[in-house]
Order: C-alpha cells, then sequence, then structure tokens
C-alpha cells in the first residue's frame, strides 16, 4: 500500500504570527488603549484589513497575545525539566522560566502589566490552564526525583505540597526590593529552592 505522504512541518513564520509578535510589542511598550489595529498593521508592514483577516478585534488579538506567552513559559519551563543536574537546579530553572520572564516583562516594558492583567478577564482560562500545567512540571519533577531516590521528602509531605511551597516563594521573590537584576533573582531564587527541598527532606 503506497504510504500518503503527511505535510510538511511549517516553519515559516505566519502571518498571523508575525501580527501577534507585532501585538505584543506594541500593547507591552504603549499600552492596550493606546494601540490601534492601524498601528500593529503598520508594525507589520500589511494593510489593516489583513489584520481584520486574522483577528475579530482588539480583544481577540490581546487573548492570542497572552496565549503565546503563556505557551512560551510552559515551553521552556518544560525544558528546564528536561535537562540534567542536581534537582535544585532544575527546579530553579522551572520556576525562572516563568517568574523571571514575567518580572522582566513587567519591569522591561512600561505597559507589560496590562497583558499580564488580562488573566482576570480576557485570557483568565488560559492563564488557569498555563498556571495548572506548570505546577503539574514542578509537582512530577520532584515526583520523579523522590522515586529515583535523588531526594527523599518527609513522609507528611507529598511533593505536590512541596510544590506549592515553592511556586510561593518564587512568587515572592522580588517582594520589598527595588529592580532586581537577572543575577540577583536567580540567587533569591536558588537559594529559596536549597532551603524549601532541604526543609522538606526526611532525615538521615
Amino acid at each position: 500500500m503506497a504510504r500518503t505522504s503527511r505535510p510538511a512541518r511549517r516553519t515559516e513564520e505566519t502571518r498571523r504570527d508575525r501580527v501577534v509578535a507585532a501585538a505584543l510589542d506594541l500593547f507591552s511598550r504603549h499600552g492596550v488603549r493606546r494601540t490601534s489595529m492601524s498601528d500593529i498593521a503598520e508594525a507589520v508592514g500589511i494593510a489593516k484589513g489583513s489584520v481584520y483577516l486574522e483577528f475579530r478585534g482588539k480583544q481577540q488579538l490581546l487573548r492570542a497575545v497572552a496565549e503565546v506567552v503563556a505557551r512560551e513559559i510552559v515551553d521552556a519551563a518544560g525544558a528546564a525539566a528536561a535537562q540534567d543536574g542536581p534537582l535544585a537546579a532544575r527546579v530553579s530553572a522551572i520556576l525562572l522560566a516563568k517568574f523571571w520572564r514575567l518580572y522582566d516583562l513587567v519591569h522591561s516594558r512600561p505597559h507589560a502589566a496590562e497583558l499580564i492583567g488580562a488573566r482576570d478577564q480576557t485570557a483568565a482560562d488560559l492563564f488557569r490552564r498555563a498556571d495548572d500545567r506548570f505546577a503539574d512540571l514542578v509537582t512530577s519533577t520532584l515526583t520523579a526525583a523522590a522515586q529515583a531516590g535523588d531526594w527523599r521528602p518527609r513522609e507528611s509531605l507529598t511533593p505536590r505540597e512541596v510544590a506549592a511551597a515553592l511556586l510561593r516563594a518564587a512568587h515572592g521573590t522580588s517582594y520589598g526590593s527595588a529592580r532586581l537584576s537577572a543575577a540577583q533573582y536567580r540567587d533569591r531564587v536558588q537559594l529559596a529552592v536549597e532551603l524549601i527541598l532541604a526543609g522538606a527532606e526526611r532525615a538521615r
């Protein structure tokens, strides 16, 4: 029987991709309200009508931008989890994939907070699913380490409970501080991870 040829994997950036990338840049620099569909079309180098062929309006485009940010975070966290190395280093890299990305975005772009704020309205379901996948990834990483004997949590603690503590600590990394550099942020996350993992481990 002849094999049916599969469609070639997409390697070129589509017009939709370019519109979303331009929207992310303009929304985060100038704000969602101050950015028009015409501004986005001009940035992409296409007619305004072509933007509307991809998206019905700004809210749908904002949702697409939020989806890209959420997907990039989950993908980066997954890549970090797949790396070799000590558990604390891998968990730190997973947490940084999310929390440093959001921290840096908000502090480097004057209106990026509007995109993160979309979690409360336009893209709440997208961010909720991404948060769940992220938490599951941290939990599965701890579970695998416990099963392999690389980490021995106390019997009173589950990997999910420890993962929740790690997420809360990473979320509060910048609390009470002026703008942190990438190195400072990384060092704080790594310290928190090492302390939590050690504190949760069974006495030897």
